[in-house]
């Protein structure tokens, strides 16, 4: 007689466990961001560019077709916010930037202050508590975005590469994460 109840609540105990995640995102329907660059736009706007990752061509396994492992694109907005509502409109997928490692903001910007671009990312929930925060001088913050590394499958991977490496051998500056800031 004690055997249906144990029966019951093993069930019940099952459906619970596999019932699934609650803000589950299929692969196939959504463009991760891998890095993001702030660069001064046109009319005092904010151009932002993101960092995809083409999953097909980036994957160690079975390799891609020839194409590029990461694809960037880039909008104009007011604010940060709405750059990454825009996103949604220029995709045909939905963004996750739940996979940033690397924030570069252009110096025009950082010399004016990063708190107006920067606290809606450490808002987030989906943003990761360690992303390299990389101020670009001289150089416009999109175009590091576009530097391909050949032994790595996007560009964002050889700048925490090149950071780790200038770390250890030479004692390098100190990482400058997200939520230190």
């Amino acid at each position: 007689m004690m055997i249906k109840p144990i029966i019951a609540m093993a069930g019940l105990g099952s459906l619970l466990l596999l019932s699934g995640c609650w803000d589950l995102q299929e692969l196939n329907r959504t463009s991760l961001f891998t890095g993001l660059a702030l660069e001064p736009g046109t009319e005092s706007k904010i151009r932002v560019t993101g960092e995809t990752l083409n999953a097909s061509e980036a994957q160690a396994i079975k390799g891609g077709e020839g194409a590029a492992p990461v694809i960037n694109y880039a909008v104009e907005a007011n604010t940060t916010p709405e750059a990454m509502v825009k996103f949604n409109q220029v995709l045909d997928r939905s963004i996750n930037v739940s996979h940033v490692g690397v924030i570069i903001i252009d110096e025009r910007l950082a010399r004016k202050g990063l708190n107006h671009y920067i606290d809606v990312l450490q808002r987030s929930r989906y943003v990761r508590e360690d992303v390299l925060i990389l101020v670009a001088k001289n150089y416009k913050a999109s175009d590091i975005l576009k530097v391909l590394f050949p032994r790595g499958p996007y560009p964002t991977f050889k700048i925490h590469s090149q950071l780790d490496n200038l770390s250890k051998l030479w004692g390098g500056a100190l990482r400058s994460r997200l939520f230190d800031f």
